[in-house]
């Protein structure tokens, strides 16, 4: 790879949805084997024999899936593949093994264990495949699977990294008690934590030791009790070279000493502190000791990266077992002395070193593995109830004799028809399992797909929240804040606002996993005091490159040579910034975009805005809604296209080749195997011969020829269409990687969502006060802001005792749209109240009664039988039927494809963080225009650049202004001021001051207000007094429509409980009218309009029905009733034995009294 000063900004290393893809490739590979439940043992009292089923070393078994992606989408189906397993039946004698009914604990581990006797001298074995169930695939690009018809995402989950940590914590008072913790995988974890206690009636002089775990919740054992149940004595607790503070341990044994104290008595003691109750008690707790502590296979699991940790902690070497041991407890408490003597240093939980990715692969094996687990817990409970019985066949009579052929048999008869029939082919309970994880897991989210930076963005996504993970109520500032570790691997800007404020990140531009998922940056490697750069890439970790002498990628260094230029510059060491000869530096960093998101690598002059905006510039990019005429900016970083290539949006070549045929929805290709160039004429007739060689054009990919599908029309998540559109002609030659779909968010292959239109900041009327704005008419005459959205109508048919739903075309109305069915069909146009499904309600056959048939008797005519219940399209709503899916179970369901133009109450925004609300649509004569007639399209207020300290605007929309004239689109890098002092403000005076020369037009550079000119005021035809900034700025529509958000109700529905009116659009729900509000009627003295609202509008259940007669009678309203509040209100007082009533005139008792 060649490294030049500017193309190292921006090369992009591998894909950016890697990580996805890598990790769901190594769960089909080999993330089966990383967990311990694939030994189920299977017993045959019958025989005597003990059997294991083992999960063999080889990856799934896929099948190809029944349908593809497209197929799964506009069907509502999911995109799966049936998976298989590979595995080993193995038939042994039975050995003895840990009866939890013997009181024994001879059996614990470290004790020999009984010689495994085999059939024959060898064991009895065989293959099968294990069906495990429908597994959802990722799709091509990655990151995305489709369920039932919608497409999800697993984001990443950022946790603690196995091993050992030690910590500090402070008691009320302010002393110190220092505390160990094991981390293990899959979100468990040991602890063991000192505080002062009293044993055996007296009070601890030093602190007190105490073991837990999250198996025990609220449990704590004495760590003495502990070590002593493991098996060690007090000699090789306290004989320790490096431990010399007896008084962390002694307090422990202060009324139980270690020369009295057995194993047995320690292991009764741990019973009845873990609450184990019964004569069998210490068998209980001694199994759980084995299982936990001494268990190679099935104790506290560390992995690899775990285990490496433990032993770097406690100087291990010899150990590599990935479970924790006795040893390693012991250590590690024998540690804290080293520690409270600040002989070592604690551990910080919030570096990177210390924590980990958990990606989609290890997710899907941790479900994948429990499912396997309870499968096999049923199957073991099931078969202790009711053993399996082999009978054994033979030729002679009352033959004793057991042949391996019989036994083979009998096992494949048993597993076969009764194991693996009846549990391991249940593919309902299979799906639900898998289906489970994908719905019900916080990590799985619905694919935000508003457009493709959207959906990048989301893939690449880190939470802390989730299983095993932090809840945003406990998270405090310091989980939050940013860490230096986190420079060239998370962004430090892209954050969400509001709860999750830090708690959900994003990766870096460059940043990716290692194999034990720790995050990993790249850097480019400089010669040992030569100064020069080396072009090969190197990636490390946040505990590699701690040591290194890490320069910053603004450094210059030499075109040709690659010798850095400064004598001394900064650079960071031990996580701090420090000056050095150029000599010391180890390593320099890739690009200035490597400590950046991609969404906030895409914002130009970044470096010169606040840092506040530009997170919400690199959120709002994410809700930028894709338009019909999407325009590449003017202003750029270089990092557009990369977008695309990474997104699902767009379809590009996989092989070179040449296009033959287009059809609507359908691009044939031809692979080009010489390298010998066609011409025109020869493209033309290869053309032609196919066409006429191949009436049905889809005999062509059998005779090796490529075909590509694009989509029409899709619905999206978020409700906005999805199309692809050809960008290339018939006969043209491609190359691999070359587009040839064009997707809704692109524009020759760059990432484009907005336009690029002419603003001034300038204020009008008042009418832009704060964040408002003012847009021209010619933006909506001229679609620039159009957008195409898809809403879905469903209509289920149901069926009861009395009543049955069924299609119609019998229904009163308009029905020149509708088919033969009933069901609009597909290109149709509709209005507000026209029929999408035609539905009857029928009753099913009764008699008449005799009302009825006196009617048809005297008028003749039929009775009616049905009621109308079609569905129309609501009100004021028109567009066209883009697709229509009918099925039996699920009814039917109509997409209809609507536009939606700019309007007054849509919010618009730039890529600085400047948003606004459109206030006010001014016809195009009445907007200022410059010098030279052309209208501006936006009006911004220009106080809102200093006080929000966004000055990337003003850069981005002048350069842009330039660029328009110029001709060519500018792509510019970040940080720039390592060519020189105020750079970027000395290239945007140069191409302003080029512009002028190449155009003629004085006023865009005028070097007495460099950036402003003379606006003239489109309604006198006068010039403003003061000249004014026009930039070319590029502007987005947001998803925030005021056409989704408007809502008003006259009636709808009330909550069950308090009868008050439920909140929300969604649910058809009132206005809240709050405390504030009410003193603001009562500030103006509306008593019988306050009184209307907190009653009859609310809650009030006999004046909501006195209201409905008097509306149907036409009548008065009347005077409102007692509310409902207020009953339940009077109900409490009456259950705390508080009598309360309330009279129309006081009683004589009381005037009496008074």
């Amino acid at each position: 790879m060649t490294i030049t000063q500017s193309s190292r900004f921006f090369t992009t290393q591998g894909k950016l949805l890697a990580v996805q893809r890598e990790s769901f490739l190594w769960f089909l590979k080999e993330g089966y084997k990383n967990f311990p439940y694939f030994e189920h043992n299977f017993d045959y009292s019958y025989i005597g024999a003990f059997g294991i089923i083992r999960c063999l070393d080889a990856p799934f078994i896929l099948r190809k899936p029944l349908l593809t992606c497209n197929e799964a989408l506009r069907h509502g189906l999911t995109y799966d593949s049936p998976c298989y397993l590979a595995c080993k039946a193995q038939v042994i004698y039975t050995p003895k093994r840990i009866d939890l009914n013997d009181n024994d604990i001879s059996s614990l581990p470290g004790q020999k264990e009984p010689e495994k006797k085999y059939i024959y001298k060898k064991p009895l074995s065989f293959i099968f495949p294990m069906y495990i169930g429908h597994l959802p695939l990722m799709t091509e690009y990655g990151g995305t699977f489709i369920l039932r018809g919608i497409k999800r995402t697993f984001i990443h989950q950022i946790v603690r990294g196995p091993g050992l940590y030690y910590t500090v914590r402070f008691n009320d008072k302010g002393h110190k008690f220092y505390n160990l913790q094991f981390v293990f995988l899959y979100q468990s974890w040991l602890r063991i934590r000192a505080r002062r206690a009293v044993i055996g009636g007296k009070a601890a002089r030093h602190e007190v030791l105490y073991y837990s775990t999250e198996l025990l919740p609220g449990k704590e054992v004495l760590v003495s009790r502990l070590l002593i149940a493991l098996g060690f004595t007090k000699q090789q607790i306290f004989t320790n070279p490096y431990y010399y503070d007896y008084g962390i341990l002694q307090e422990s044994f202060v009324h139980t000493p270690a020369e009295t104290l057995t194993q047995s008595q320690a292991l009764r003691s741990i019973a009845k502190t873990l609450g184990f109750t019964g004569t069998k008690k210490v068998a209980k707790a001694a199994y759980f000791i084995r299982e936990r502590f001494m268990s190679p296979t099935r104790g506290f699991r560390l992995g690899l990266f775990g285990r490496r940790s433990v032993n770097e902690k406690l100087g291990l070497r010899s150990q590599r077992g990935i479970t924790l041991t006795p040893e390693d407890i012991l250590l590690s408490i024998q540690q804290l002395s080293l520690i409270k003597e600040g002989l070592r240093e604690l551990d910080n939980i919030d570096h990177l070193k210390n924590r980990r990715i958990r990606a989609v692969g290890e997710i899907l094996a941790q479900t994948f593995s429990t499912q396997i687990r309870d499968r096999w817990v049923s199957e073991s409970a099931r078969s202790s109830t009711s053993p399996y019985k082999i009978r054994w066949y033979s030729t002679q009579k009352n033959s004793t004799s057991r042949s391996t052929k019989s036994m083979f048999h009998a096992l494949l008869n048993v597993l076969f028809r009764q194991w693996l029939k009846g549990i391991y082919t249940q593919r309902k309970l299979t799906r639900y399992s898998w289906n489970k994880v994908f719905s019900l897991n916080p990590l799985s989210q619905m694919l935000d797909e508003t457009n493709a930076l959207a959906s990048v963005t989301h893939k690449r996504r880190i939470s802390c929240l989730g299983p095993g993970g932090l809840k945003r109520e406990n998270a405090g500032f310091q989980v939050r804040d940013i860490h230096a570790s986190y420079y060239g691997r998370l962004c430090p800007i892209e954050t969400p606002e509001g709860q999750n404020a830090g708690l959900v990140s994003s990766l870096a531009l460059y940043a990716r996993t290692d194999r034990m998922g720790f995050l990993e940056s790249p850097t480019l490697r400089v010669k040992y005091r030569r100064c020069q750069i080396l072009p090969d890439l190197q990636y490390y970790a946040a505990n590699e490159d701690y040591h290194f002498y890490k320069s910053a990628s603004d450094t210059v260094f030499h075109t040709k040579s690659f010798q850095i230029q400064k004598p001394k510059l900064f650079v960071r060491y031990h996580e701090s910034f420090l000056l050095f000869n150029q000599k010391a530096i180890t390593c320099v960093d890739l690009s200035p975009c490597s400590a950046l998101s991609i969404a906030t690598a895409l914002i130009p002059f970044i470096e010169h805005d606040d840092a506040n905006r530009a997170l919400m510039g690199s959120n709002m990019q994410r809700q930028a809604i894709p338009l019909i005429k999407g325009e590449r900016p003017f202003v750029g970083t270089g990092l557009e296209a990369t977008v695309i290539q990474n997104s699902s949006t767009s379809v590009f070549a996989e092989e070179s080749g040449c296009i033959l045929e287009v059809t609507g929805n359908t691009i044939y290709t031809r692979p080009m195997w010489k390298k010998q160039s066609l011409r025109a004429s020869t493209l033309n007739n290869v053309v032609g011969r196919a066409r006429a060689r191949f009436s049905n054009l889809n005999q062509i990919a059998r005779k090796g020829w490529k075909t590509y599908h694009l989509t029409n029309h899709l619905r999206t998540n978020q409700g906005i269409s999805s199309y692809q559109r050809f960008c290339h002609q018939v006969g043209s030659r491609i190359k691999r990687g070359s587009l040839i779909g064009e997707g809704f968010t692109s524009d020759g292959g760059e990432f484009s969502v907005g336009k690029n239109i002419l603003v001034a900041y300038m204020p009008w009327e008042g009418y832009n006060f704060e964040d408002a704005l003012i847009i021209s008419e010619r933006c909506i005459k001229n679609d620039c802001y159009t957008s195409l959205h898809v809403k879905k109508f469903e209509a289920s048919f149901r069926k009861s005792s009395r009543r049955y739903e069924i299609l119609s075309r019998d229904i009163p109305g308009p029905k020149y749209h509708l088919t033969e069915h009933g069901i609009a069909h597909k290109g149709a146009f509709v209005r507000g109240g026209d029929i999408l499904i035609g539905r009857e309600s029928l009753a099913y056959e009764q008699q008449p009664s005799p009302e009825e048939r006196l009617l048809q008797a005297i008028y003749n005519i039929p009775l009616p039988h049905g009621r109308d219940t079609s569905l129309r399209l609501s009100g004021y709503k028109s567009g066209r039927v883009l697709s229509i899916q009918q099925k039996e179970e699920q009814g039917v369901r109509i997409n209809i494809g609507y536009h939606h133009r700019l309007q007054v109450g849509d919010k618009m925004a730039g890529r600085h963080g400047n948003k606004g609300i459109i206030a006010l649509v001014l016809p195009e004569k009445d907007m200022p225009h410059l010098q030279d007639g052309t209208p501006v399209d936006m009006l911004l207020n220009p106080l809102g650049v200093p006080s929000r300290m966004n000055v990337g605007q003003v850069y981005e929309g002048l350069l842009g202004l330039a660029s328009s004239i110029l001709g060519y689109q500018i792509r510019t890098m970040p940080f720039d001021e390592m060519f020189g002092k105020e750079a970027s403000r000395g290239m945007i005076y140069q191409k302003l001051a080029d512009a002028y020369q190449s155009s003629a037009l004085q006023w865009l550079f005028e070097p007495s207000n460099p950036g402003k000119s003379i606006v003239i005021d489109g309604r006198t035809g006068k010039p403003f007094d003061q000249p004014i900034m026009v930039t070319k700025s590029y502007m987005l529509k947001l998803n925030h429509l005021v056409e989704h958000k408007i809502h008003a109700r006259s009636t709808g529905p009330y909550s069950l409980i308090t009868q008050q009116p439920v909140g929300g659009r969604a649910k058809n729900g009132g206005q809240r009218f709050g405390e504030m509000e009410v003193w603001a009627l009562e500030g103006f003295g509306a008593a019988y309009t306050l009184h209307e609202l907190l009653t009859l509008k609310s809650d009030d259940l006999l004046g909501r029905e006195r209201v409905f007669n008097s509306v149907l009678k036409k009548t008065n309203f009347p005077f409102p009733a007692t509310p409902e509040s207020f009953l339940v209100l009077m109900r409490e007082l009456r259950g705390l034995c508080l009598d309360t009533q309330g009279w129309k005139k006081l009683p004589a008792q009381f005037e009496t009294s008074m």
